[in-house]
């Protein structure tokens, strides 16, 4: 499979992310394996990207032995965060117990989700959300743009997403143009 520099995408929002993680634990009772939690919340992105041009997070996807995963939201949760400082997802979802489960610690952040994402989030949720951590590794490594890193992580092209899903050549460069514009915008008028 043939790489492409990663696109200029907007920025990572860790605000948006934990949102969906936070969602995400109160469809599933407030704590789950944080790799389900990983593998629902690559399948999200992925789903609203497909369907809307454009992520929820805009998430750096990777290739891991286990399946693709979002690689700041995998930072978020593995990571110890440095002293003395506190980062938003940690005021809200757990460090990993022992059992490599992650809850929902007390309130849930004003959600700036929109409709369209939070519909998104419970139907992978509703299709998905049943099935083991396992089960969803398994899935994982069906999906066409998951390459095998042997122990490391790779970058995920964002424009084999967008094939794997049927889009043409037209229609990715379509929705690269609209993405980095977005960027632009970001960069320069906010």
């Amino acid at each position: 499979m043939a790489r492409i520099s990663f696109p200029k995408m907007p920025k990572f929002s860790e605000e948006k992310a934990t949102e969906v993680a936070c969602f995400l634990l109160q469809l599933r009772g407030g704590e789950m394996s944080y790799m389900k939690l990983l593998k629902l919340m690559y399948l999200a992105e992925r789903d609203f990207f497909i369907r809307n041009s454009s992520f929820i997070a805009y998430d750096t996807p990777v290739s891991m032995d286990r399946g693709p995963v979002l690689s700041r939201v995998y930072n978020l949760i593995t990571e110890q965060p440095a002293p003395k400082t506190e980062s938003f997802w940690r005021k809200f979802v757990s460090t990993p117990t022992q059992d490599y489960t992650v809850k929902l610690l007390g309130d849930v952040p004003a959600s700036t989700l929109s409709v369209a994402e939070k519909n998104t989030i419970r139907a992978i949720f509703d299709k998905y959300g049943r099935m083991n951590r396992w089960d969803l590794v398994e899935l994982s490594h069906t999906l066409p743009e998951w390459e095998n890193p042997m122990g490391s992580s790779i970058p995920i092209s964002i424009e084999e997403i967008l094939r794997s899903a049927g889009k043409d050549k037209e229609r990715i460069d379509s929705i690269m143009e609209l993405n980095a514009h977005m960027a632009w915008v970001e960069e320069n008028l906010t």
